[in-house]
């Protein structure tokens, strides 16, 4: 083990974010065999960051 959760949480905490942890993931989650839930997990916060983008995009028009 590289860098454990709890120094995870710990930066985490630091920076005034929230720390999600993979189950049975190393630190290095792109090269581990399981990369594919990784990405997964990826994909799925990126769509939470894009609906609002796209909500708020949808409220101002261009004169």
């Amino acid at each position: 083990m590289l860098i454990s959760p709890e120094d995870v949480v710990a930066t985490a905490e630091r920076l005034d974010v929230n720390a999600e942890i993979l189950p049975h993931m190393g630190h290095m989650m792109m090269l581990d065999t399981r990369w594919e839930r990784t990405a997964e997990r990826l994909l799925q916060w990126l769509d939470t960051l894009h609906q609002p983008v796209a909500a708020e995009r949808s409220c101002h028009v261009p004169a």
